[in-house]
């Protein structure tokens, strides 16, 4: 995994009940690289809130971006935003 200033990333999953073949998907990931790859499975939807909240609740790291699977927010401005936070120009 690519590292951010030194920084080791964590990635947390959460499976809402989806019914395709995300669970799969998630199982390989993780042992593919289970140092930094987790994920929670839900039994069914609960919703995106009650997901959120779950992944929130597992993370153990200093700072914490939320995304949705869409990658609507591109993950490749991940190390600008640590560097704005980093700067102390923002909190």
């Amino acid at each position: 995994m690519n590292t951010i200033d030194g920084l080791e990333p964590e990635y947390w999953f959460v499976n809402d009940g989806s019914q395709d073949k995300t669970l799969i998907e998630l199982r390989e990931l993780h042992e593919q690289d289970p140092d930094h790859v987790h994920y929670i499975s839900f039994s069914r939807n609960f919703g995106k809130e009650s997901a959120l909240y779950a992944g929130l609740q597992a993370a153990t790291g200093d700072y914490v971006v939320v995304m949705d699977a869409n990658l609507q927010n591109p993950p490749e401005f991940l190390p600008q935003m640590y560097q704005l936070l980093e700067s102390g120009e923002y909190d």
